[in-house]
């Protein structure tokens, strides 16, 4: 009955029958594991650690309840702890993959980034389309910038499932830091099937745009950001900056001039708009607003 109950996604009744199970057979291995997880799902961790470490002592060669124990250890952040009971389960049961992937991400939480990925690497050689681990090896090399490695996780991650959202976007990230801009565009514009109100997207699909020279690609980005945010203070600006590559000076400064309403200690657009008052002849207020911008940039009041 527990066992069903949980797999039906009804823990707290589940935890019932284990709690009624465990009355009559108080060393049940996998009714100590069972209820332990059960518990841990539900915020109940102390609970939960003193049955896994029950079960851990009553059968101490079962890597079900090692591994449960690390994994609440590991939500309690008792990384040492976790680290142990996944060793142990580790050397219990090295062919699952699920063990690699655990202590290789308590490797990356320590900034341990090159061990981890030799873990990650143990845990794809076992299970190589396990888009997790991918992405957590990825996310390993982007934090070493190694952009070249982290795209090739990404793109792994791609080919095996093409609408993982994760996948698309920091592949995208990678391709933008590697200034492969269309290749970028592509996947963002995958990304954004999927997820078509995020705000992030958008803005960095109009930085590939920019980067490009696609202003009217840009624009209608920032467009898309204004409908959602009208007062977002980065696609304001883009909107200036385009209305001065049009050369339309006075319409840029008013959307600078909306953003500068909103945030008027961005030293960027302060400089977008000193730039067009510039172009417009007015050095005197142009200047002002370069020093402004300077001011902010170099932390003075």
């Amino acid at each position: 009955m527990a066992f069903t109950l949980q797999h039906q996604g009804k823990p707290d009744k589940a935890q019932k029958y284990y709690e009624e199970a465990l009355k009559i057979d108080p060393h049940n291995v996998a009714a100590l594991i069972n209820l332990g997880t059960i518990l841990s799902q539900l915020g109940k961790t102390d609970e939960a650690i003193k049955y896994l470490e029950l079960a851990t002592q009553t059968s101490p060669d079962i890597f079900e309840g090692w591994m449960n124990l690390g994994v609440v250890h590991e939500k309690m952040n008792n990384l040492d702890k976790a680290m142990n009971c996944y060793n142990i389960a580790k050397d219990l049961k090295p062919e699952d993959a699920r063990i690699w992937h655990n202590i290789g991400f308590i490797l990356k939480r320590e900034n341990r980034l090159k061990e981890a990925i030799v873990y990650y690497d143990e845990s794809l050689r076992l299970r190589p389309d396990n888009i997790e681990v991918l992405l957590s090896k990825g996310n390993a090399h982007l934090a070493m910038d190694d952009l070249e490695k982290a795209a090739d996780s990404y793109d792994r991650i791609t080919k095996i499932d093409s609408d993982y959202l994760p996948g698309l976007v920091n592949k995208a990230v990678v391709l933008l830091r590697l200034h492969k801009y269309r290749e970028a565009i592509q996947c963002y514009q995958q990304a954004l099937l999927r997820s078509p109100n995020d705000i992030g997207l958008w803005q960095d699909k109009s930085y590939a745009h920019m980067s490009l020279q696609q202003y009217n690609e840009a624009e209608k980005c920032f467009d898309e950001i204004l409908k959602t945010d009208p007062n977002h203070v980065n696609a304001l600006d883009g909107k200036g900056v385009i209305e001065g590559f049009k050369g339309n000076l006075d319409r840029a400064i008013e959307f600078f001039d909306k953003a500068l309403s909103i945030n008027p200690r961005n030293s960027h657009v302060l400089r977008n708009k000193a730039s067009a008052l510039e172009q417009l002849g007015d050095k005197a207020s142009a200047n002002e607003y370069y020093n402004q911008a300077n001011s902010l940039e170099l932390g003075y009041q």
